[in-house]
This record gives structure tokens, C-alpha cells and sequence, in this order.
């Protein structure tokens, strides 16, 4: 994950090429919001659940909770969190949703 949202999608693809170049098993590169509420962006505009429970995991420090993180553009709030074991978990967007992740 990146630190911070506010980067143009041309600035998204070249910090994506960079960390996927450096890293070969890294399949995805999302983005998150640091100042403001929870935000995950992810580099290609796609919802990602298994990025979603790493943010949560972010946003909650590792430690037991549940939080809503705008997803794509932030115009959708979806539930993630860590349980009492410490399994990081996601809600699944329907797919009328998708809307969302490739207009911004």
C-alpha cells in the first residue's frame, strides 16, 4: 500500500510499475488515505478484498475492530475489520457497484 489518495491516475501507473518491477510477487498496488477518513484507491480503479483487509489492518493498527473504508472513489463505504483471533476480513461489493471503481 501507498500512502495518500490524491495522485492524477498517470502518477498512480508509474508508482504501480515501479513497486511491481522492484517486487515481481506483488499483484496490486492500492493506495490509502492517511489524513481523512478511511479510503482505499486502488492503482487500476478495481475493488480488491484481499487490499481491503490490508487497509484494515492499517487503519486499525492489527488490533480487533471493525471500520467502513471508501472504496475506489469513496463514494462507497464497504465494512472490513480484524476479529478476535486476528483475521483481517471484507465486505464483497455487489457488482452493480462497479460503477464506482471505473469512473474515477
Amino acid at each position: 500500500m501507498v500512502e495518500g489518495t490524491n495522485y492524477t491516475n498517470g502518477v498512480k501507473r508509474l508508482i504501480n510499475d515501479k513497486i511491481m518491477k522492484l517486487n515481481p510477487n506483488i499483484e496490486q498496488v492500492g493506495f490509502v488515505e492517511i489524513n481523512n477518513k478511511p479510503k482505499l484507491i486502488m492503482a487500476g480503479g478495481e475493488f480488491c478484498g484481499n487490499a481491503t483487509r490490508s487497509a484494515a489492518y492499517f487503519y486499525l493498527k492489527g488490533k480487533k475492530g471493525k471500520i467502513k473504508i471508501g472504496i475506489c472513489s469513496g463514494k462507497k463505504l464497504v465494512e472490513a475489520g480484524i476479529d478476535a483471533i486476528g483475521n483481517a476480513w471484507s465486505q464483497i461489493p455487489h457488482l452493480f457497484w462497479k460503477e464506482y471503481c471505473y469512473s474515477s
